[in-house]
């Protein structure tokens, strides 16, 4: 496999990540890419996303430690994928996911290791969806949200 097509099959297992997580956590992705853009290989985008009011008011801390395991799955479910140590540093919302895990607890990394495994879980649990969403982003390079519920086979709100 060439480096382009390694590169393409491992943004969309990144993105496919985001996606599954996303629905299984009940965040319904509305669109995602692997056709990279200024400053990223590929996006997923959520209907509900509203990150900056995260940031700005008081969730409930269930509602902010799954956005952290969503923005975590798109790393984990790469490294996964590649076999490569993928540094969740990859995402791009990875700093704002820091910021919240600071505000929940004294103990970030602690609290961060913990996301990490459920995380993994998740994305264990519902591999077969990550991989036939990343088959189809790697072939068609963005699909909508229709497409990502249809392809992954899942119901948004199916927490783990």
């Amino acid at each position: 496999m060439s480096t382009v097509d390694e590169l393409r099959w491992a943004t969309a297992y990144h993105e496919a990540g985001h996606c599954v997580v996303g629905l299984v956590t009940g965040e319904s992705p509305s669109k995602a890419s692997i056709v990279a853009g200024d400053n990223y290989e590929g996006c997923t985008w959520f209907d509900d996303e509203d990150v900056e009011a995260l940031l700005v008011d008081d969730p409930p801390r269930e509602v902010s430690e799954w956005y952290v395991i969503r923005t975590f799955a798109g790393p984990v479910a790469e490294r996964r994928h590649t076999g490569d140590d993928v540094a969740l540093g990859t995402c791009d919302d990875y700093a704002k996911a820091t910021e919240l895990l600071r505000r929940l607890t004294a103990d970030p990394d602690g609290l961060g290791e913990s996301l990490v495994a459920r995380t993994e879980a998740i994305l264990e649990e519902h591999w077969p969806s990550v991989e036939r969403v990343a088959a189809s982003l790697a072939e068609h390079l963005t699909i909508d949200g229709e497409t990502i519920r249809k392809v992954a086979h899942l119901k948004a709100g199916h927490h783990s």
